[in-house]
């Protein structure tokens, strides 16, 4: 039980039901209760709803926190500095029916002619003061209505997406004021998910809102007109527009790059706003949503902000460049290109044997001379862990030491499974989008200058000459989720996908992927034989890495040149209109369709049949397609066994025939 200077006066644990008694304070003559949701914590609170509780407690005589999911010690301590009652329980998810327990037992403290019902659903203005809120309970006091919204809403169009990752689930009220006979109702602790004003009109209560239906013509402006509402002085920034499923918010033309800036000319701290959002929405997602693609120009002429320039003044940024290198041609390529850097610099490079260490350690004496700071060569063992062991094995010291701002990652091996046109495009668009002139350069660093923030800066997902549109994650995502589990991250992932720097290249602050370089992983590890179910481990960690930055807080941003933006988009338009050419509806629906039909296998007969079986009769192909499966599994391995022994028998007379 949390007590005394902690300003709660209990905390509840239990799964379903309240078990520990709130100490009881009598009634007393105030009568307003505020009870916010804050439901799946994973662990830490994030900084916004403190901040949300801050602009609400000088409104409230007693201020009641629901939680659901996993609270640390600290996070609960800084929630009781503020609230009066913290009730807690254990279970995951969130169901509105949690706000009638913590009215319930607030009863015990206090007979509240006025309960307002809200929650993480909305984030907290920049600058919190008594009076943030004011203007709120003025118009509320204004109303005499039984059930008093912050926005009407008369409909939701939010949809379920639960195989895409985006499951619908209960919110928190976004703000719902009760009065009289709107407590005596039941209503508002119902278990749904429905507008509550229709729910209160459909009984006879009377309603109200700051802006009604009448004012916004929508029946879902929570999600549609945010910009509209920002600009009409609503006090906070709902967060639904956010959290969605990317096509489905592609479909009603929501823009949250547009939101976003809104709500910074507006008083809103977009980075405690991105730094929220990256530990709760999948991070390709969320790059989607917020539109983290920047186009740098060829030339950089614009200026820097006010407090980029203060930062600037004060400091240059400390760079340490971590190369691993297995082809001598990119390698000599990529240290022309670090003469884009700033000047002094410090140089790590790995490689996998002793002569290539010696040439490399000359390369960077005759490219480099006067324009590096420190500079050393390290040989690695060959072939285990390839990039991601470099790392974090062989340069690990070096990324926990805490004396650089940035690192550059580049990574420059032979690529002998493509051709030399795929090979010569893949170097172009890592190294152009990454190096491409000191202009460039320089407006990536800015990037990390204006957005503390910002944890890492790539490519996006080369897709022109790869197969990787699809098929992201390949066989690793199940590793992916037990990496996850072994550090802690709970960060949701991607489904189809992750944003990752697969060319295994980036800029990112040290910090963002420190918890990786924190493990002292073993070349063991690496070879699989450590931990068979993680699969091929540094694949894994490359499609980890955003998500584990995530975890600390950090988002990522792709970057393009001008040049390979219109390869990128052309390509993509093309491909998307033509795979889109066979089925109706938007996006989102087609999406949904292919989903639901499963992959399509190597094709013909056999995959055409599973996926009508999926469409059409989903019971029986939960019967039928295992089998399928079993038998096909069966039959490959008995085909490969039998290739083997052909070939093993050609061998053997091959053998005869020489004697």
């Amino acid at each position: 039980m949390l007590a005394g200077e902690t300003g709660c006066d209990a905390e509840v644990t239990d799964m379903d039901r309240l078990e520990a008694d709130i100490s009881a304070g009598g009634v007393n003559g105030r009568s307003r209760l505020v009870v916010y949701a804050l439901p799946d914590v994973s662990g830490r609170v994030d900084e916004d709803p403190l901040v949300a509780l801050e602009a609400l407690r000088p409104h409230a005589d007693r201020l009641v926190v629901v939680t659901t999911g996993d609270l640390d010690v600290g996070s609960r301590e800084r929630l009781c500095a503020t609230a009066d009652d913290l009730i807690h329980y254990t279970r995951r998810g969130f169901s509105r029916s949690l706000y009638g327990h913590a009215v319930d037992a607030s009863a015990r403290h206090m007979a509240a002619s006025e309960i307002v019902l809200t929650g993480a659903s909305w984030f907290a203005p920049r600058e919190v003061s008594e009076n943030t809120l004011a203007g709120v309970f003025d118009e509320m006091a204004t109303s005499s209505a039984d059930v008093w919204e912050l926005v009407e809403q008369t409909g939701s169009l939010v949809r379920d997406f639960g195989p895409q990752g985006f499951p619908l689930r209960e919110e928190p009220y976004l703000w719902l004021a009760l009065r009289g006979a709107g407590i005596r109702s039941s209503f508002w602790s119902a278990a749904d998910p429905s507008p509550a004003a229709a729910r209160a009109s459909a009984i006879g209560l009377s309603t109200g809102a700051l802006f009604s239906v009448s004012q916004t013509a929508s029946p879902d402006p929570v999600l549609l007109q945010v910009p509209w509402l920002l600009s009409q002085g609503l006090p906070v920034l709902p967060k639904r527009p956010f959290v969605q499923y990317p096509p489905f918010l592609e479909q009603h033309a929501v823009i949250g790059k547009e939101i976003l800036a809104v709500a910074a000319a507006t008083g809103f701290d977009t980075d405690r706003i991105l730094a929220a959002l990256t530990r709760s929405v999948p991070a390709k997602a969320l790059n989607t949503n917020l539109g983290l693609l920047d186009v740098i120009p060829s030339r950089n002429d614009a200026p820097a902000s006010a407090s980029a320039r203060g930062r600037s003044a004060r400091t240059a940024p400390r760079i340490l460049v971590v190369m691993h290198v297995t082809d001598m041609a990119s390698g000599t390529d990529a240290l022309r290109r670090l003469l884009l850097l700033p000047e002094g610099f410090d140089l790590l490079i790995t490689t996998t044997d002793g002569s290539r260490a010696a040439r490399l350690a000359r390369l960077v004496e005759d490219i480099l001379a006067g324009h590096v700071g420190s500079r050393e060569v390290r040989v690695a063992p060959v072939n285990r862990g390839r990039d991601m062991s470099a790392l974090f094995i062989a340069s690990r010291d070096v990324l926990l030491a805490g004396e650089h701002d940035l690192l550059l990652r580049l990574y420059c091996r032979p690529m002998g499974s493509k051709t030399r046109v795929v090979r010569h495009y893949f170097r172009r668009y890592q190294f152009e989008n990454l190096l491409a002139s000191r202009d460039h350069v320089a407006r990536v660093l800015r990037m990390f200058e204006e957005e503390p923030g910002l944890g890492m800066v790539f490519p996006p997902m080369i897709h022109i000459g790869f197969q990787t549109l699809g098929r992201g994650w390949g066989e690793f995502r199940d590793g992916a989720v037990r990496l996850a589990r072994r550090l802690g991250v709970r960060v949701p992932l991607d489904v189809v996908s992750p944003l990752a720097p697969f060319g295994g290249m980036f800029f990112a602050r040290p910090g963002a992927i420190e918890p990786l370089a924190r493990v002292r992983w073993t070349y063991r590890e690496y070879e699989g034989s450590s931990d068979p179910g993680m699969g091929d481990l540094a694949r894994v960690q490359v499609r980890m890495l955003t998500t584990v930055a995530a975890a600390n807080g950090y988002h990522a941003r792709t970057v393009l040149t001008p040049e390979h933006a219109a390869i990128s988009h052309t390509s993509l338009e093309f491909k998307a209109d033509e795979i889109s050419s066979t089925t109706r509806g938007y996006p989102v629906d087609r999406i949904q369709l292919l989903h639901r039909a499963g992959p399509t296998g190597r094709g013909g007969v056999v995959g055409l049949s599973r996926m009508y079986l999926r469409l059409n009769h989903p019971l029986l192909a939960s019967v039928v397609l295992p089998a399928m499966a079993a038998a096909e599994r069966g039959f490959m391995l008995l085909r490969d066994r039998r290739a083997r022994w052909r070939v093993a028998l050609s061998r053997f007379n091959r053998k005869g025939a020489s004697r």
